[in-house]
């Protein structure tokens, strides 16, 4: 089997008042793999605790991609920003609260290019399932 290539944005907390968000980019045999231990990462080096994926994107079939120039290597095959992104937690208006277990994928099937909003990837680590938009 080949090495795949993702890019992962995980959401979690560094503590009970403070949430994070952290960009990866991993190899891995796939994805499953790949995320698990992006999880496990984050939490060993980067100390983000119940950290979920809420962005996901396989990098290996992209030509024209490049690691970012500010991505340091946390261990071997796997790089993060090094910018950390935190926001408060104890926030009672927050606008935006991730979802939790779902991965949105960035591919789409040529068939739905012209569709808006198009036809997503959803998974998690036990599932994978596609979800297609059916307009009647």
């Amino acid at each position: 089997m080949n090495t795949q290539f993702w890019y992962f944005l995980l959401t979690g907390k560094h503590n009970e008042q403070t949430g994070v968000f952290a960009n990866f980019y991993t190899y891995g045999q796939d994805f499953g793999e790949a995320l698990e231990r992006t999880k496990l990462l984050a939490k060993e080096t980067q100390s983000i605790i119940d950290s979920e994926a809420i962005e996901a994107c396989r990098l290996d079939n992209l030509e024209e991609f490049e690691i970012p120039e500010d991505a340091v290597e946390v261990d071997k095959g796997v790089y993060m920003k090094a910018a950390l992104h935190t926001y408060p937690l104890t926030d009672t208006e927050q606008s935006f609260i991730p979802p939790t277990g779902i991965v949105n994928s960035a591919h789409v099937d040529p068939l739905f290019r012209d569709v808006d909003p198009p036809p997503v990837l959803f998974g998690n680590l036990k599932e994978l399932f596609e979800v297609k938009i059916v307009f009647l």
